[in-house]
């Protein structure tokens, strides 16, 4: 005889039946959020930062290494952007540190030098060898003046790199190492750079500390398609700032004057040489041994004096052209 189900009964199975069709919800899983960490770059911004610091690196190789009149190679090691406690947490009792003002934001900046690289150059400096195997112990006043031109150097350098964000850096003063703590707030997300120094005999890091207000910008701006490119413009006028201070030698010459040699030879001094050309034919003034002006020779009180008649570079470097090809 088959077993009559009561209603209570049917009404279990039915919602046993309805449960085991609904899918499980997965469990929910809460996180502590750490603040300090909410905006870490990411792998296409390391990327821009890691190339504009290889640059600055290879032009810190050259501008240090020439002042210092040594062979020496500097190369980035780690962009990192961690907090300002972290970057305590790192910091060498005997270091050479120093605050470097950043402007348009008016905030510090923080430049670390280990021991090992700073007695050596001041060793250079003043006539040494740079000897590695100094003691450990803190820089004198007449060193940090010293260290001070190295670090003016260093910043030149960066402020020729971030000259593309519209930002530059200046030294400011020496700092003690135990005093760094002062310079940002702990808990300030800051933009870590960490590079390599190798001089002949020794080796060491430079440490360079972004404040917040700078890297973020910085960030913001690489986000949103990377940093700007200087424009022609600018570039062009810079170049030419830079060459107008240059010296080049310049002359005026007569073409085409043939002299016989017996009168070569008979030349002395207070003689007066009759020149097969009319005084009216205009002269050349080269300027880089390059013919640049047509010029008629003139008088300026005790001086001569040439006066632009007609420009050549145009027909010269187009017969260079022809000539090459």
């Amino acid at each position: 005889m088959d077993k009559v189900l009561t209603q209570e009964e049917i009404d279990n199975m039915f919602a046993a039946a309805v449960s085991a069709a609904k899918p499980k919800e997965a469990a929910s899983t809460v996180v502590p959020c750490d603040f300090r960490r909410a905006a870490q770059i990411d792998a296409d911004q390391v990327r821009s930062l890691s190339l504009l610091h290889e640059s600055f690196a290879r032009n810190l190789t050259y501008a240090l290494g020439a002042y210092l009149r040594v062979g020496l190679a500097c190369n980035l090691v780690a962009v990192e952007h961690i907090s300002f406690e972290e970057v305590l947490s790192r910091n060498q009792e005997h270091a050479y540190v120093a605050s470097l003002v950043v402007e348009p934001s008016n905030t510090l900046a923080a430049l670390q030098l280990d021991l090992s690289l700073a007695l050596p150059m001041i060793d250079l400096l003043l006539g040494g060898q740079g000897e590695p195997d100094q003691p450990k112990r803190e820089i004198t006043e007449l060193e940090e003046q010293i260290m001070e031109y190295v670090v003016r150097i260093i910043c030149s350098e960066l402020h020729a790199g971030w000259d593309v964000f519209g930002i530059s850096f200046a030294f400011d003063h020496r700092q003690r190492s135990s005093e760094l703590y002062r310079l940002m707030h702990s808990n300030e997300a800051v933009l870590a750079l960490t590079f390599e120094i190798t001089m002949p005999q020794v080796r060491g890091n430079l440490f360079l500390v972004l404040p917040g207000v700078v890297s973020h910008g910085v960030l913001r701006k690489l986000a949103t398609g990377g940093p700007p490119r200087r424009a022609v413009a600018r570039t062009s006028a810079q170049i030419r700032s830079r060459l107008l201070n240059c010296q080049f030698t310049a002359e005026l010459s007569l073409d085409g004057v043939n002299l016989p040699a017996r009168e070569l030879t008979a030349l002395v001094p207070g003689k007066v040489v009759m020149l097969p050309r009319v005084i009216t034919t205009p002269a050349t003034f080269l300027v880089a041994g390059r013919p640049m002006f047509s010029a008629a020779i003139r008088r300026s009180g005790n001086l001569r004096a040439a006066e632009l008649l007609m420009p050549m570079w145009r027909e010269h470097a187009a017969t260079s052209v022809e000539a090459h090809q």
